[in-house]
């Protein structure tokens, strides 16, 4: 006895199946590269956040050494699960604290813009900015081919007490 089951569909599932799956797989992905770089973005600003705090003292137990290697070991501690290495954009002797880059600025005697004077020269009242950069690389090759590598900072700038 054969039981009616109505038009067989198999086939056009199959074909609705194939032409959905690109676009799902491809936002599934997009959203798991979304997730990487917010947690890259968040990990590199706590590490600057904690390397600037450990910078701006004199009394450093969790490292020994100056203060600059100081700053640049606690803060490669600070990122577990990041891809890639991570560097410290210096700012050159002069530099101005409004260029965005890793150094220690002192205010000149007129006042004005904080200039660079070096990290291991930091004294009470200066600002203290570190300033991390990593390449993010996309998982997703079709993305990546449109987006390409994409460069993320984390910074922090505080006033040093010593």
């Amino acid at each position: 006895m054969r039981i009616f089951r109505g038009p067989r569909d198999g086939g056009q599932a199959l074909v609705e199946f194939a032409l959905v799956i690109p676009v799902f797989l491809l936002l599934l992905f997009g959203i798991i590269d979304l997730g990487r770089y917010v947690y890259t973005a968040n990990g590199l600003n706590q590490a600057a956040r904690e390397a600037a705090r450990i910078g701006s003292v004199s009394l450093r137990p969790e490292c020994a050494g100056n203060r600059d290697s100081c700053i640049r070991q606690v803060a490669r501690s600070r990122v577990p699960g990041i891809v890639g290495t991570i560097t410290f954009p210096a700012a050159a002797n002069g530099e101005a604290v409004t260029a965005g880059r890793y150094g220690c600025f002192r205010l000149g005697s007129g006042g004005g813009t904080p200039t660079n004077v070096g990290v291991d020269s930091c004294r009470s009242g200066d600002l203290l900015r570190v300033r991390l950069e990593n390449q993010f690389s996309l998982a997703t090759p079709l993305i990546a081919q449109f987006i390409g590598n994409l460069t993320i900072g984390g910074e922090a700038l505080v006033t040093v007490n010593q």
